[in-house]
């Protein structure tokens, strides 16, 4: 009798949980993803590896397990591999990372979003960068420069 109830407790647990889940109430908004290059994430995986070794050659030296020289020998060589990866993600990248594409795919979100719904009294030009901001905002969410 006992296994019968904790039976039928479990079956109204388990549909209590599921029900939520299969209702349309909450939809998911699209975020875009902005694809990497394969090579970029091994270069930039490479960097963060050697820039952690730096950190354990700075650690070791520091504690008296590596003398002078070796530290400096192994600091320069590690030093020199981390300028070499970072001038190649600049070349591959072209000055622009990942951050400006997100961010450049949220303002034309914005600006779609503000065309349909929002009135132009609402909004007021940046003196600085021209942006349209917010007339009650006191920076400029562009630039930072303070509107008042």
């Amino acid at each position: 009798m006992n296994f019968l109830i904790a039976i039928i407790l479990s079956m109204i647990l388990l549909i209590y949980v599921i029900v939520p889940l299969t209702e349309n109430k909450y939809k998911l908004a699209f975020v875009p993803f902005v694809k990497k290059n394969k090579k970029i994430k091994n270069l930039q995986k490479r960097k963060h590896e050697l820039l952690g070794v730096l950190k354990e050659i700075e650690f070791e030296y520091q504690m008296g397990k590596l003398s002078e020289q070796d530290y400096n020998d192994l600091k320069n060589d590690y030093q020199t591999n981390v300028l070499k990866i970072l001038k190649e993600l600049d070349r591959k990248t072209n000055d622009k990372s990942e951050i400006d594409d997100i961010e450049n795919e949220i303002r034309k979100y914005r600006s779609k979003k503000k065309n349909g719904s929002a009135s132009a009294k609402n909004f007021k030009y940046c003196p600085n960068c021209g942006k349209t901001v917010n007339t009650k905002s006191e920076f400029c969410t562009n630039c930072g420069k303070s509107l008042v």
